[in-house]
């Protein structure tokens, strides 16, 4: 089994004791809320987060005068175009926004720019490609914050342009009619960790505010059809589900569990969905069959799929979506393989920090592959490809506490593009100034690593100590009402000490089924994926686990979901 470092969370009495007492709150729940140090007077937001709580769009910088141009080309019948990107919540976002315009009466088209043929982001190439046809007026979705020249070369061809993005803004904004990007806006913290289509929705919300309050339009939208793809990007986009994302997730995953859109409808039953879907189910089952249109295509499928307006059309877009998927695991183990091979020659693993690189990888795995490197070894890992022009393109991921465009920052002098978020990032450089970069990067890091023969474990946080017998019939209601789960908010995890096994068994070729009973006497069954009967220690044991309610043919019963099990 791994070798977890367990960081077990301590919780203030008085705090717990109000959570429970003025709140009604179960034990577990408590220590749940305690440890996410959510005010008391916010605890039941938390809960039950409501959408007329949002914050008003206006209040971002730039927001009520970008609604006003884009109604402006409505009014004229200009032509809009929607610059997005590959990932999901590119996708999402440029699927979201022309979903609004178009009802709204604007011509709309769509332009998401190719991973291999265009590159990354708003380019001035990518600007001279959407530029056909002679729009006015190009709004970026989930991108654009930092591209100067690309901007530039918008306006020289007398388009407007306003940038909506949340990436982490350079010093220089682009010259642009409006940017809209919530970390330039110190005074809205809650809204730093919005995803890009988090953004996109609060333009389309203004846009809406904007009609309605002039009389203008706006009538025929409700904007929460559109939380469905609010969730899908949110949640693939790996941002923190707390604040407005946990509310805008939590309500577009209702949304999204209706699968009344025919695209939504149809990737749910090329993936064997079920209709309660749960932001893991979009982690590990749709999002990576939207990614790959952009890794291993063409992203406008992807888009395409969205906008499906019949079912028929939408199962032929999935179909291609789940070819290209298939076709990207085969990449990407064989890359993953490849960057292993060269760990293990190159003897990185005695250094801070993974920079892989090969001649011709594919594009659209080596984010995968750095994610996966990032969880095997616990540092930050930059996987590269480099081209026949000599340039590397890559994808960086990182680990908690480690800021990844803070280490580029210090490499920027060796580096022709790079941007991101602290835990994701793209990167572009000269093969030739990949030695540099090694040694920039690698003391960079050091830097802020914490000291100590421990930093590349794992850690397990866990929510603290309890028993069996507390994981009744209220605790797993309100787990409901703790959910969705995901970076930032992660599904509660407990500790169960000295807990006897009273059976196991195998569970498929490599997972374990069984049962346990602590000292109150309750038995609770349990599964461990990745684990068989021979993994495990003799009994007594103390646990990490997981409580959940496991769904089979319609019924549900409680389970633990093991993390890890140590000797009592």
């Amino acid at each position: 089994m791994a070798d977890l470092i367990w960081e077990i969370a301590t919780q203030d009495d008085d705090v717990l004791s109000q959570l429970i007492g003025d709140h009604g709150l179960s034990r577990p729940a408590a220590m749940v809320m305690a440890n996410r140090r959510t005010p008391l007077d916010e605890v039941e937001s938390f809960l039950r987060p409501r959408l007329s709580n949002l914050t008003d769009p206006y209040l971002l910088s730039g927001m009520e005068r970008a609604a006003g141009r884009i109604w402006q080309a409505v009014r004229d019948r200009e032509q809009i175009i929607i610059h997005g990107d590959y990932d999901v919540d590119g996708v999402t976002s440029s699927t979201l926004l022309a979903w609004v315009l178009r009802k709204s009466g604007a011509e709309v088209r769509c332009f998401v720019p190719h991973r291999k043929e265009d590159g990354y982001g708003l380019t001035p190439q990518s600007v001279v490609k959407a530029a056909e046809g002679s729009p006015c007026l190009l709004i970026t979705v989930d991108c654009g914050i930092n591209s100067y020249e690309a901007t530039v070369a918008a306006n020289e061809l007398g388009i407007d342009v306003i940038i909506t993005d949340h990436h982490e803004p350079r010093e220089i904004l682009p010259p642009a009619h409006t940017v809209i990007n919530p970390k330039l806006c110190d005074n809205l913290q809650d809204l730093h960790n919005l995803a890009g289509v988090g953004v996109t929705f609060k333009l389309c919300h203004a846009f809406l505010k904007y009609g309605l309050e002039s009389n203008i339009g706006g009538m025929v939208v409700d904007l929460k059809d559109g939380l469905d793809l609010v969730a899908l990007g949110t949640v693939a986009d790996i941002v923190p589900l707390l604040g407005e994302n946990r509310c805008l997730v939590k309500h577009g995953m209702r949304v999204l569990a209706a699968q009344q859109r025919p695209g939504v409808r149809a990737l749910c039953e090329i993936a064997k969905l079920p209709h309660r879907i749960k932001p893991t189910d979009i982690t590990y089952r749709l999002a990576p069959r939207l990614n790959a249109a952009g890794r291993m295509g063409d992203a406008a499928n992807a888009v395409k799929l969205l906008q499906a307006e019949s079912i028929v059309e939408a199962h032929t877009l999935a179909g291609i979506l789940d070819e290209c998927n298939r076709d990207r695991q085969v990449q990407e183990q064989e890359t993953l393989a490849a960057a292993e091979a060269q760990i293990t020659d190159r003897g990185l693993l005695n250094k801070a920090t993974i920079v892989v690189h090969g001649r011709d990888w594919h594009l659209g795995v080596i984010g995968i592959v750095a994610s996966r490197l990032v969880h095997s070894y616990h540092r930050p890992c930059v996987v590269l490809s480099i081209n026949n022009d000599g340039e590397a393109n890559g994808s960086g991921r990182s680990i908690d506490g480690i800021n990844l465009v803070e280490a580029l920052n210090d490499c920027q002098e060796h580096l022709s593009r790079y941007g991101g978020h602290p835990m994701a990032s793209g990167v572009s450089l000269p093969e030739k100034n990949l030695p540099q970069f090694d040694t920039v990067f690698e003391e960079s890091i050091r830097r802020q690593y914490a000291a100590g023969p421990d930093r590349f474990k794992r850690r397990l946080k866990l929510e603290g100590d309890i028993r069996f017998d507390l994981l009744d019939d209220q605790f797993f209601a309100e787990l409901d009402d703790l959910q969705p789960f995901g970076h930032g908010h992660p599904a509660p995890r407990f500790r169960f000490r000295h807990v006897h096994c009273d059976r196991l068994q195998l569970a498929g070729s490599r997972n374990t089924r069984g049962t346990m009973r602590d000292g109150t006497g309750v038995d609770m069954p349990f599964i461990a994926f990745g684990q068989v009967p021979e993994d495990f220690p003799e009994s007594p044991w103390d646990v990490a686990a997981c409580p959940e309610l496991n769904e089979y043919h319609g019924n549900c019963h409680p389970q633990i979901q093991l993390q890890e099990v140590r000797s009592a």
